[in-house]
């Protein structure tokens, strides 16, 4: 019996001709005491909150008592069970960037790239229309019960406090360099901006009336961020994409750490409008997960495990989450296609009634050069394994299929399935015999999984027998 190694993460090579593992739908987590380092568990599915719109979300905020969402033209406020009102109209058609101050009437700023509103908490929704800021903000945070708006040409001008319809034309600073300012992000008592080819960090002096906030010397880095809405705060952890399509993580001496791989960066290379990445964070089951998403894919980062995976929604190539806020003690996800609410449930295994396909390819089984025959496959699984009668016969009876590719993963052979067992089975050891040879680039086992059901792939071992030379 030959010990398998179970795909861990998704890692493709930038060259065909070398192929790697792949985790769709599925994440690596820690095993102790196993005869892996690790099992591999299911992605949360998606519940429906509120079927609060049929129209587009443009982005979602926390404010506090109230959730909000901008869906079409229309600002939409939440209560904690999901209902939502109308509080007004927004421009445009792109999508919005967020900011709240800390006083008591929780004003939020919210910029459109053309326009900036401000929004009273369970109040009215205004424009905020003082002579003294330009036109065309591209981003607000709030810091200290100030209203920054920061404009592509790398002025930044701050209200009054706890006023963000309140501004004086010479209170602005200049982010230094060349190139468009692009974003901002708190980072604890302090603030980061980026242009397009560089970052920097900012401070709040409060005694210096002249010069509220001052740049940190010596924090700036040569690393931008790629557009507006690629960057996120991942449970204290501050990720973004910066302008050579790497994420990094902002780590200690606000060195920006890479933690992407080459198949993250090939995908983010290949996309002709970068301006389509959006990110967010979500914490599951005591871990954080960053996702990175575009319309041409999906990558997810275990923070704990520092492992890729990819996130895809059925019948497509990417996962159709794009906007987030966590909210009534829930994270919550607005779809790219379809208006109304979603909040992510570790315990269901459909999206909106739609398949989770959980599929994983193993890192290739060579015996270099001679090859040899695959007697038989064994994968040990703990499940919940069947659902009730009420449930959709596939997941009544739920099925497993194994594939093998010789080729190195360009073409797989035709799956076949086994049973996962009957309903209270919750170990189970699945077989597959006479499963075929394998030449000099050896073999890669892919398993795919439909059923929407608890599932946890544990080991996985082969009776091989070496060709002789």
């Amino acid at each position: 019996m030959v010990k398998i190694p179970l795909a861990s993460k998704s890692d493709p090579a930038k060259r065909e001709v070398v192929t790697s593992e792949e985790l769709v739908n599925l994440h690596a987590v820690l095993s102790k005491g196993g005869r892996s380092d690790f099992y591999l568990a299911r992605t949360p599915g998606m519940r429906a909150w509120s079927r609060c719109s049929s129209e587009l979300c443009r982005g979602l905020f926390n404010a506090d008592s109230e959730g909000l969402g901008v869906y079409g033209s229309r600002l939409l406020a939440f209560n904690s069970s999901g209902g939502a009102v109308s509080r007004g109209t927004i421009s445009g058609t792109g999508d919005v960037r967020w900011s709240q101050n800390n006083a008591a009437s929780r004003e939020t700023a919210i910029v459109t790239g053309s326009t900036a509103y401000q929004y009273v908490e369970a109040g009215s929704l205004t424009t905020i229309s003082d002579g003294d800021l330009p036109s065309n903000p591209i981003d607000t945070i709030c810091f200290n019960g100030y209203t920054l708006m920061f404009f592509a040409d790398g002025r930044v001008f701050y209200s009054a406090i706890n006023d963000a319809n309140n501004y004086d034309a010479a209170d602005f600073f200049t982010v230094p360099g060349i190139g468009a300012l692009v974003a901002a992000m708190l980072i604890g008592d302090q603030f980061v901006v980026w242009r397009d080819g560089a970052m920097y960090v900012y401070r709040h002096v409060a005694d210096d009336a002249n010069d509220p906030f001052q740049l940190v010397r010596g924090a700036d880095k040569a690393f931008g961020c790629i557009n507006t809405f690629a960057n996120a705060d991942v449970n204290g952890v501050r990720c973004f994409v910066d302008q050579y399509g790497a994420v990094r993580a902002i780590g200690g001496g606000y060195m920006p750490e890479r933690i992407s791989n080459d198949g993250v960066e090939t995908d983010i290379a290949a996309l002709s409008d970068k301006s389509t990445i959006r990110m967010f964070g979500y914490a599951s089951g005591g871990r954080g997960f960053l996702i990175v998403r575009s319309d041409d894919f999906c990558w997810c980062y275990d923070l704990k495990e520092q492992r890729w995976h990819n996130r895809r929604s059925y019948q497509r190539v990417t996962w159709q989450a794009k906007h987030y806020m966590r909210f009534a003690n829930k994270d919550l996800v607005a779809p790219d296609q379809a208006g109304d609410l979603f909040y992510l449930d570790d315990t269901l295994f459909t999206e909106d009634g739609e398949l989770i396909l959980a599929e994983s390819d193993t890192p290739p089984i060579t015996n270099f050069p001679n090859g040899g025959f695959i007697n038989a496959l064994h994968l040990d699984i703990e499940t919940g394994t069947a659902l009730g009668a009420s449930a959709a016969a596939a997941d009544q009876n739920p099925y497993i299929t194994m594939f093998i590719s010789t080729d190195g993963g360009k073409t797989f052979s035709t799956g076949r399935q086994q049973s996962l067992g009957t309903r209270g089975q919750w170990k189970k050891r699945v077989s597959w015999y006479r499963c075929g040879m394998f030449g000099r680039e050896g073999f890669i086992i892919r398993f795919r999984l439909s059923a929407a059901i608890p599932v946890a792939f544990m080991n996985l071992d082969g009776e091989i027998e070496q060709r002789a030379a």
